[in-house]
């Protein structure tokens, strides 16, 4: 009787060990970044920061799913002109620039596991932010666009990258 009582907790505390242990795939185990809330048009964004270089060279690379209105925003050093690529990246995705006050400058679609460079046309970016692909023109969002942060101005964002 005793016995019976610990077989689930035995059996959750093989699953938690699995989990932990990293045995599932890489996509799945992948810590996430910390998410800040963007307001684009009427839509709302729930984009995870990556602002540390390893952050950024890791990007989205690995993930085999993304919400609907998930993303992940990049934080640059300043204005730059910015490279991206899609190495060992399943999801087709379309990456906003965006300048130093939340403006996209110029939208492109990229291709899962392509390593051809992406480059912004303009060397004012501050910001690039990933989505799914197409996910700008269903919700309207165009170059000119001003972006809006929830809780934070972009000078203050820009900071903590």
């Amino acid at each position: 009787m005793l016995q019976a009582r610990f077989l689930p907790l035995s059996a959750l505390f093989l699953f938690w060990s699995i989990v932990f242990s990293g045995s599932l795939p890489a996509q799945e185990t992948q810590s996430r970044l910390p998410v800040i809330e963007i307001k684009a048009g009427s839509s709302l964004i729930r984009a995870e920061v990556a602002h540390t270089t390893e952050q950024k060279a890791r990007g989205l690379m690995h993930r085999t799913r993304l919400g609907d209105n998930d993303g992940m925003i990049f934080i640059f050093d300043g204005k730059t002109r910015a490279n991206f690529w899609m190495k060992d990246t399943p999801l087709p995705l379309s990456i906003a620039f965006i300048d130093s006050r939340g403006v996209i400058l110029e939208i492109a679609d990229m291709k899962p596991f392509d390593e051809t460079t992406i480059q912004s046309a303009s060397d004012q970016v501050a910001f690039a932010l990933e989505m799914n692909q197409n996910w700008f023109s269903l919700n309207r969002v165009k170059p000119g666009t001003a972006l809006i942060l929830q809780g934070i101005t972009w000078a203050e964002f820009l900071k903590k990258g």
